[in-house]
């Protein structure tokens, strides 16, 4: 993995079995398994643990990955979905149902920095235009590409701050 992205914050031991289908053209391979998630024996300092387990097929032909059920849980968050996953080319359109559950976004810290999320000189979960104390709750779909990532739903929150810029904000100063 190019070096910014081989550490993300999350701590996960991946295993499973993988399936491979090949008939010889190169638009009927299909690649699946079901993957299980458990947070190593030994945390990482500065990691957040992640269990759960993710099922799905890539289809060559289709450039994407029919995901049939996504279960992961962290400390202060779930994540729940399933659908269509486009990852090739990469502009191919995704159809995700997606449930989400947090009342800690700074579990995510670590993999917003390697996404390089900046507001200002504030990185990373600073630089969220909201301010979790409380419980969220998103329901909804990823509809759009890796290039365009579009997320509608429902997002219901309670103790949450929410920025919105003006003209005289400070994209510096702390939320």
């Amino acid at each position: 993995a190019i070096p910014a992205y081989q550490h993300l914050g999350l701590d996960a031991i991946v295993n499973g079995a993988a399936t491979a289908e090949w008939t010889g053209m190169s638009t009927d391979l299909a690649i699946g398994g079901k993957l299980a998630f458990v947070g190593s024996p030994t945390p990482v300092a500065g990691e957040s643990p992640v269990n759960g387990a993710v099922e799905g097929m890539y289809h060559a032909d289709a450039g994407s990955i029919a995901v049939r059920s996504m279960d992961i849980r962290l400390p202060h968050s779930t994540l729940q979905g399933k659908g269509s996953l486009g990852v090739s080319p990469i502009d191919r359109a995704s159809k995700m149902d997606l449930d989400f559950e947090s009342s800690d976004l700074s579990e995510f810290d670590a993999v917003l920095r390697s996404l390089n999320l900046t507001q200002g000189k504030r990185v990373g979960a600073a630089a969220l235009p909201v301010s979790l104390k409380g419980q969220a709750k998103f329901h909804g779909q990823l509809n759009s590409s890796w290039l365009t990532p579009r997320v509608e739903g429902h997002l219901t929150a309670n103790n949450i701050g929410i920025e919105i810029p003006s003209s005289t904000t400070d994209p510096n100063s702390p939320l």
